[in-house]
């Protein structure tokens, strides 16, 4: 039998579709609306409300005859600073305070004219010595030489040196080897001398790097190399060495035992001369934190890796080349796609970008965050926002969006910009509005079948040899200890939310007696709504 709907719409269309009844937005609204809907037993409306605006926005939202269902949150900032997600009593964080990233000199610093490149295939052969790589100073011996380093001390605000011992070229950990006899190059492995670690995760940091098949020959196929910086196809550089520098050392962020930690960070600032930036180790690198990254788990270790390593590739496409710098939310959201896209690299799938308790839990407890919103606290949720979207848009579209964002159509835009030409280029047949608001209503839907479009986290193989995983998000825990995420309640008194740029808010709830709801919203022409009634 089929399921009617029966109410006062005020002129509003109504579609039907698959048991679920969506409610479109109308094109004139008065300055305050009621709008009226029956709803059949069973069945739970949801009202999605979208900011697709630059500026934060003011909106009332109540209702009458509503109660609520499920795990669902009433003013808000709930779970700000109060109820607070955190799968465990310690927890990382990438990336250094934007501080560091201000006041670096010009793109063009060491450009003498224009630089293209062509359409350069990433493959790389492990058989030619670090010399082919770059300069090598043939007096360095693995075991033997150090070097110093300027590193961030997050703690103190400043900068301090250290010295570090050379552990491994390319796969070569041979105590006494030199680079005129090491095979394998792409990467110096230093390790601080006053730090603590396992040769045997070094050992697993160099295998899992380097060669035809490691994190930089395949990341680089995944984004598009790193022409102007390291590697094999790069220039070699603020030091003219195409290799690349990991080093190991305690990042000083506070850490005391429990609490958040920094797990390694990229510094632009290192690309660039002493006489520029007093504070770069002149070298194309990125910091590796070993306690308690690495000691903790080498596979958290490992996909700290592989987000640092995009962050470096990101710099070198974008700011060089491209001539931009791209913004916060979608540099770190490409850096938690790609540890998505290589997630076989990191064995242990409790620290897989998208495992419970990581990143797409931490979106679920807050989806109504800005997407292009960035914080100053709790930036574990934004890290979650960020991730969460670009996962979705690989799953729709392809793992290949990644490479379109930073060193194809996007290389010389950022943020919006940049993802609308990506979509433009990979045929999606969506605006980038269209992908945020399906983004959000697919938390409603939560659909993974291969046949459905944007109503869900699908698993995606499109790119020849990467699968992505479908993922399930009534299976991820929240920060109300529920699953699933969590939503707003109508609550029956006016209430006053704030949208901040590109943020979405969902209200559910269902009639707590008879079938008839009404819900009352303020008037603004930027704001979008649409009403979803199903048996979800």
């Amino acid at each position: 039998m089929k399921n009617i709907l029966r109410g006062v719409f005020f002129g509003v269309l109504v579609m039907i579709f698959s048991g679920c009844f969506l409610v479109e937005e109308e094109p004139d609204r008065p300055e305050t609306k009621e709008l009226t809907y029956t709803v059949p037993s069973g069945y739970n409306l949801y009202l999605v409300v979208h900011n697709l605006t630059t500026s934060s926005r003011n909106w009332v939202v109540y209702g009458e005859n509503f109660t609520s269902v499920g795990t669902l949150k009433s003013i808000v900032g709930d779970g700000i600073g109060g109820e607070k997600f955190s799968s465990s009593s310690s927890y990382p964080v990438y990336g250094l305070p934007m501080q560091y990233y201000q006041n670096l000199p010009p793109a063009n610093w060491r450009k003498t004219g224009t630089k293209t490149f062509g359409n350069i295939l990433f493959t790389y052969g492990d058989t030619n010595s670090a010399l082919d790589y770059g300069r090598n100073p043939s007096n360095w011996v693995i075991g033997t030489t150090e070097l110093s380093f300027k590193v961030v001390n997050i703690e103190a605000n400043t900068y301090t040196n250290i010295t570090a011992k050379l552990w491994a070229i390319g796969t070569n950990m041979t105590t006494g080897a030199s680079p005129i006899n090491v095979l394998g190059g792409v990467a110096y492995i230093f390790v601080d001398v006053n730090a603590t670690v396992s040769p045997d995760k070094i050992t697993n940091f160099a295998v899992n790097f380097n060669g035809t098949n490691g994190i930089y020959a395949k990341l680089t196929n995944i984004l598009g190399g790193y022409e102007d910086g390291g590697g094999p196809h790069g220039d070699g550089g603020v030091d003219t060495n195409k290799n690349i520098y990991i080093l190991f050392t305690d990042i000083k962020d506070g850490y005391s035992g429990s609490g958040g930690f920094v797990a390694g960070y990229y510094d632009p600032g290192n690309d660039f001369p002493k006489s520029l930036n007093p504070n770069s180790s002149e070298k194309q690198m990125f910091v590796i934190d070993t306690d308690p990254t690495l000691n903790l788990h080498v596979s958290l270790a490992l996909s700290t890796l592989i987000h640092e390593a995009q962050h470096m590739i990101n710099w070198g496409q974008k700011y060089f080349v491209g001539g931009v710098e791209e913004e916060t939310w979608l540099n770190e959201a490409c850096s938690m796609a790609a540890e998505d896209v290589l997630d076989e690299f990191v064995p242990d799938e409790a620290y897989r970008v998208y495992a419970n308790g990581s990143r797409m839990s931490y979106f679920l407890s807050q989806p109504e965050r800005g997407l292009f919103y960035w914080g100053d606290y709790d930036v574990l949720y934004d890290y979650g926002k960020s991730y969460a979207y670009l996962a979705f848009l690989m799953r729709q579209t392809s793992p290949l969006i990644l490479k379109e964002i930073v060193s194809e159509v996007g290389r010389d835009k950022v943020g919006k910009a940049a993802v609308e030409a990506a979509l433009s280029k990979l045929n999606a047949g969506k605006t980038f509005d269209e992908t945020v608001r399906l983004w959000q209503k697919s938390l409603i839907y939560n659909e993974r079948n291969l046949s459905s479009l944007w109503k869900g986290y699908k698993t995606n193989a499109i790119l020849s040899g990467y699968e992505l995983k479908a993922l399930d998000l009534s299976s991820y825990g929240n920060n109300k200890s529920t699953t699933g995420p969590v939503f707003y309640y109508f609550r029956s008194s006016r209430t006053v939310f704030t949208w901040k740029p590109y943020a979405t808010y969902i209200f559910k709830g269902r009639p707590a007696s008879g079938n008839e709801v009404k819900i009352t919203i303020t008037d603004d022409p930027n704001m979008t709504y649409e009403v979803i009634i199903t048996n979800i």
